[in-house]
């Protein structure tokens, strides 16, 4: 039954997916804004073939602003997929959060989001970061706890989320049971494109692999990221300088000059197209403007060429595929 889910997700997303982590902070104050503001997005990203939203309790109030968004639009319930997260949690004690991969906080937590996006099953629900828990508990007691309720029908699909790849793919290949869906972030981007190294034996295993973050979390964006973003300062240097030569050649060459945002965005959009093992990208698109952008980036080739690819990369230099550490020790408790 699983593997028929899977090939129904293939099937019917598209190619892209609907992030929520700012429909749950960007309008924390203004929840009634933020609630129309998910309707219109959700009603234009399903007319355009855009059924897939990606939510967690770590977002802030997403999940209750997805539900009040998904209620307005009143879209039958088998026409889209809800994807949600268990395991961390917003936390007054630590910016962070907190990690919580216990049988009765995932089963517990599981329930908060049915009764929050007003429904009965959820298509599929992640370890919400797992390189940040100990990995016998991934395995030996989230894992289990997931395919419990998979087996009870709660959840349709089953899978994991998290930056390290390496640790993905461990966690995949001993996991107790079948995982049907894997998400990764600030893998397939101009910057870093080592999802690609993975996603095909991925896909030989029966999971859906869903790409996020083209943006790398804001690293690859003209204001550059946040003062919290885990990239070394060499990083965000290389990244600067490789986007200031892309804008004045967007300006020079392309028409309309569109921003590095858009270029990063198609880019990764489009080599998601050209590999197949690469299924679907999540966007955090927000408003009808955004999401018809989002879509015309997915269903036209960008203006970048092989050879400006391969420039900006040149401009990176060492710092083309480096991936910053992110594990146990990130997490200072």
């Amino acid at each position: 039954m699983a593997a028929a889910h899977v090939s129904d997700l293939k099937a019917r997303t598209h190619g892209l997916a609907l992030g929520s982590v700012g429909l749950g902070g960007l309008y924390q104050q203004l929840p009634g804004e933020a609630v129309a503001v998910a309707t219109e997005t959700f009603a234009t990203a399903f007319a355009n073939g855009v059924c897939l939203i990606d939510t967690a309790p770590w977002y802030n109030n997403a999940e209750t602003v997805v539900g009040a968004a998904l209620a307005n639009v009143k879209a039958p319930r088998e026409s889209y997929f809800l994807v949600t997260k268990v395991g961390r949690y917003p936390s007054p004690h630590h910016q962070n959060g907190e990690f919580d991969y216990s049988r009765d906080r995932i089963r517990a937590s599981v329930q908060a989001s049915l009764q929050k996006l007003g429904t009965t099953y959820l298509d599929v629900v992640y370890l919400h970061d797992v390189e940040f828990v100990p990995r016998d508990t991934v395995l030996h007691i989230a894992i289990p706890a997931l395919a419990e309720l998979q087996a009870e029908g709660v959840i349709r699909m089953i899978g994991i989320c998290g930056y390290p790849l390496d640790v993905l793919d461990d966690l995949i290949r001993n996991s107790p049971h079948p995982l049907q869906v894997v998400q990764s972030y600030s893998h397939l981007t101009l910057q870093n494109d080592k999802l690609l190294e993975k996603a095909a034996a991925w896909e030989a295993l029966g999971i859906f692999v869903i790409n996020a973050a083209p943006l790398s979390m804001s690293l690859l964006t003209s204001r550059g990221p946040p003062e919290w973003h885990p990239a070394t300062p060499t990083l965000r240097a290389s990244c600067a300088a490789a986007l200031a030569w892309l804008d004045g050649h967007s300006k020079a060459n392309f028409a309309g000059a569109p921003s590095v945002e858009s270029l990063a965005i198609q880019y990764a959009l489009d080599v998601q197209r050209a590999t197949p093992a690469v299924a679907c990208m999540v966007v955090g698109s927000i408003g009808a403007a955004e999401v018809l952008s989002s879509v015309a980036c997915r269903d036209n080739t960008g203006p970048m060429a092989a050879a400006d690819v391969a420039k900006f990369r040149e401009i990176l230099g060492q710092h083309y595929n480096e991936s910053w550490v992110q594990d146990l020790t990130s997490y200072q408790r």
